[in-house]
């Protein structure tokens, strides 16, 4: 008679002959079995929205990796919750919670450039959409880096991408430049702020002006 250690050896290799095979029936039933074994809840509901991934079932998947998330996350477990997150990217690279809860991770476990990446990657598909109250809805996430220069940067890559929408988003344009002076003022390097508005000159006169306009204000 195999040992309980053999028999969950014997389990994990017939659930991945399952899903070589495509037997997605009898890998669903292994893995309930398995389950039981597993004293871990959140890597078990991994392996569940594995499962379903593997045989083609996205919004199964993601419903699993969001619960595992939430184990992950209660469990202190925060780097395995995000990388999580980040697969679930990989199916829906634009699912609302996903991105909350992302952003949320790379908060707390102080990712600024990660989140910068992120921030930089979304406001782009979030701009040609015209979302505008979506982009402002990131204010306080962004407010959560640690560092102005981190923020400053977030700001000014949403006004990059907000340019070939300036007529109807000149209003979104100055919200965000005034966040951005502020942020580039408080990180207190020069440079990188003159940077920012030989980039802005740049781009269009009209930004140009009105980034200098806040600047003179903020300078007050």
């Amino acid at each position: 008679m195999r040992s309980s250690s053999e028999q969950y050896t014997v389990a994990w290799f017939t659930l991945a002959e399952c899903v070589s095979r495509g037997e997605r029936e009898r890998a669903f039933g292994v893995y309930r079995l398995l389950s039981h074994s597993l004293d871990d809840r959140a890597v078990a509901t991994q392996l569940k929205g594995d499962l379903c991934y593997a045989f083609k079932m996205p919004l199964q998947a993601i419903e699993c990796y969001q619960s595992a998330v939430c184990l992950y996350k209660q469990s202190g477990r925060l780097l395995e919750a995000a990388s999580v997150c980040e697969h679930i990217r990989t199916i829906d690279p634009y699912h609302i919670q996903n991105l909350n809860d992302l952003f949320d991770l790379y908060c707390l476990l102080q990712f600024d450039l990660r989140l910068q990446e992120l921030i930089s990657t979304i406001t782009v598909v979030l701009a040609k959409q015209e979302l505008y109250d979506v982009l402002c809805g990131l204010v306080p996430i962004i407010e959560k880096l640690h560092s102005f220069g981190a923020r400053a940067h977030c700001y000014a890559s949403i006004i990059y991408a907000l340019y070939n929408q300036k007529k109807s988003a000149i209003h979104s344009i100055n919200f965000f430049a005034q966040h951005a002076v502020r942020a580039y003022i408080r990180h207190g390097d020069d440079t990188l702020l003159q940077q920012f508005i030989a980039k802005i000159k740049a781009y269009d006169d009209d930004i140009y002006t009105l980034v200098l306009h806040i600047i003179k204000d903020n300078s007050l």
